[in-house]
């Protein structure tokens, strides 16, 4: 980065805290208490549409947020310029009088975990080799799959997606809070795409991280040997079977709890699970983390966007629901302390909400081959295309098997086409979870292993 690059962002960020002081000062002046957040990033992504390199470019973004408290209502505006702090504040009070009531406070400084934004843990996410990571490394990275497709399978269209990404935020309040870090990510996607007639075949792989220790070979290597074994297909008839989901199929059938554990839905009494605390819900080899503090993971950081520290929260242990995903204002209608997971929209035009940070599922003791090797019969799924939840409180996951494969005496046997899996994952993962993997894959924000599920209902087109 040049002395001129470092010179012009240092006065960005004195411009914008200036304008933070200034509308804090401003709504304090009308009366309120507030809060005011900012956000900038800087990003370099690299493209590749059907092998061609498409897109290079540099963009930088900022945001900022004002929220204020004020005759016991909120108010929120938000601006993408630092340049009439005064406008921002009225407008935040205006939305104010007929803003929802405030039933939280702000968090004064040195609460929820106090200390975070020193200068040690301000820059435990922060890699300068991301930060200086040039863009023709990431343009090689594309080429090098390009290439390597093209030997494997010349008729296939090969699509990469890489950036690096630097940026930061700051929260101040009128409670006293000042908290900020700056952080690094650099994330890479590769993708293969093959239509045949009567065949359409999509794999992917992809990982990000807020350190430079991806494996952009191994990724790519994933993405053409699952390529090779799919180019064989089977059929698999229609019925209950055990199947195995991979860490990207994972994260579908963990929709139905992380929509239950939301501190908005928990609020508002449309998670069932609003007095289960404590309760046996899944099976005792099930335990679901969010980690807001995990080293290397990109989504986190020394605070929330509500300026609360961040730390590691057991979701479920032993089968046992533990905690919720809190943001301040659910916390506060709960009677319970917040999580560190409050989250903004990238323009910050919206309420900070509840959502995970970096999911953590823990693994199990058995090798993934061993838990494939106990299927006479059944399914493995890599990934799935439209996975929904009729009713994601009721547990209920369908979806289209984008790329899966029939086992047959534990061995992939090739891959089943126009396939479908129905499953409740409340009742999968507290009596039909039979095991899992002791290998885990990262897949930037998620790390999960494999699962076994001794039953699930599957549809198929060639039934």
């Amino acid at each position: 980065m040049s002395d001129r690059s470092v010179d012009g962002a240092a006065g960005r960020e004195r411009d914008a805290m200036a304008f933070a002081e200034v509308a804090l000062n401003l709504a304090r002046q009308a009366g309120a208490t507030a809060e005011v957040y900012w956000s900038f990033s800087e990003r370099l992504p690299v493209s590749f549409e059907a092998g061609r390199l498409k897109r290079v470019e540099t963009t930088r973004s900022q945001a900022f947020a004002l929220r204020v408290l004020h005759e016991g209502r909120i108010g929120l505006s938000s601006t993408t310029v630092a340049d009439d702090a005064r406008s921002l504040v009225e407008r935040a009070m205006a939305g104010a009088r007929y803003g929802p009531p405030a039933e939280f406070s702000f968090p004064p400084g040195g609460a929820y975990g106090g200390g975070c934004g020193g200068p040690t843990d301000a820059d435990q996410w922060w890699d300068e080799r991301i930060a200086s990571l040039p863009q023709d490394m990431l343009v090689e990275w594309g080429k090098e799959f390009v290439a390597e497709l093209g030997e494997v399978e010349p008729g296939a269209l090969a699509h990469a997606s890489l950036e690096r990404q630097t940026g930061g935020m700051r929260v101040v309040n009128s409670a006293g809070l000042d908290v900020a870090y700056r952080k690094t990510v650099v994330q890479v996607f590769f993708a293969a795409e093959l239509t045949e007639e009567g065949n359409f075949l999509h794999v992917y792989n992809w990982d990000a991280s807020s350190r430079l220790d991806l494996d952009p070979p191994g990724l790519r290597r994933r993405v053409l040997e699952d390529l090779t074994a799919a180019r064989q297909n089977v059929t698999l008839p229609a019925g209950e079977y055990p199947v195995v989901l991979g860490p990207r199929a994972v994260r579908d059938l963990l929709g139905p709890v992380l929509a239950c554990v939301d501190g908005r839905a928990v609020r508002r009494g449309i998670s069932p699970w609003r007095n289960r605390l404590g309760e046996q819900l899944f099976h005792p080899s099930f335990a679901l983390i969010d980690d807001g503090r995990l080293p290397a993971g990109p989504a986190s950081g020394v605070c929330d966007d509500e300026g609360v520290a961040t730390q590691r929260t057991p979701i479920v242990q032993e089968g046992i629901l533990r905690n919720f995903l809190l943001d301040l204002e659910s916390a506060a209608a709960l009677g319970k302390e917040p999580t560190g997971n409050a989250t903004r929209g990238e323009l910050a035009d919206g309420p900070p909400q509840p959502r995970p940070t970096n999911l953590v599922l823990l693994p199990g003791d058995r090798p993934a081959a061993e838990l494939l090797g106990t299927i006479e019969d059944g399914l493995l799924v890599e990934n799935f295309m439209g996975a929904w939840s009729g009713n994601l409180y009721a547990g209920v996951v369908t979806g289209n098997v984008a790329l899966g494969f029939r086992l047959k005496g534990g061995q992939r046997v090739g891959r089943v086409k126009d396939c479908m899996l129905s499953v409740n994952a409340f009742t999968a993962l507290r009596d039909h979870l039979g095991g899992l993997s002791r290998e885990t894959v990262r897949l930037g924000d998620v790390t999960f292993p494999y699962v076994l599920l001794e039953r699930a209902t599957v549809t198929s087109r060639s039934s």
